[in-house]
């Protein structure tokens, strides 16, 4: 096969793999296109870096090593899920329903990380 071929053989079977993120902690199943890169890397040089920081929200790093071991390595890392305009538009109406009376970014940034129920995960990243 072709490069191109190879490319367009990949990229059907990412978009086949439906990874839709809709805003909700268990939507997206990136595990799909995870394991579909981790495949088409396979037997390769590719290093594969997998990172689940929620069941089925897989996340992966590929980094490629060059000749020059002075040099950095070339990573890659990329979104492998899609999210829907609609719930996109649904959840900033939604944000900005909470916004409203805040003067301050920081009390607004505060008060959408408690209401979507994210603020425990900012608090464990500290």
């Amino acid at each position: 096969m072709s490069v191109s071929t190879d490319t367009v053989t990949l990229l059907c079977e990412l978009i086949r793999n439906a990874c839709v993120n809709d805003l909700t902690s268990d939507s997206g199943a990136e595990h799909r296109n995870a394991e579909t890169l981790e495949r088409f890397f396979a037997g390769t040089d590719v290093k594969v870096q997998r990172f689940e920081p929620h069941p089925g929200r897989v996340s992966v790093a590929f980094t490629v090593e060059g000749n020059n071991p002075d040099a950095e390595p070339l990573t890659f890392l990329g979104h492998t899920d899609v999210v829907p305009v609609e719930a996109i538009n649904g959840r900033l109406e939604h944000l900005r329903g909470i916004a409203l009376g805040f003067k301050n970014l920081g009390h607004y940034i505060l008060r959408s990380l408690i209401h979507s129920g994210q603020l425990h995960t900012k608090i464990n990243a500290l």
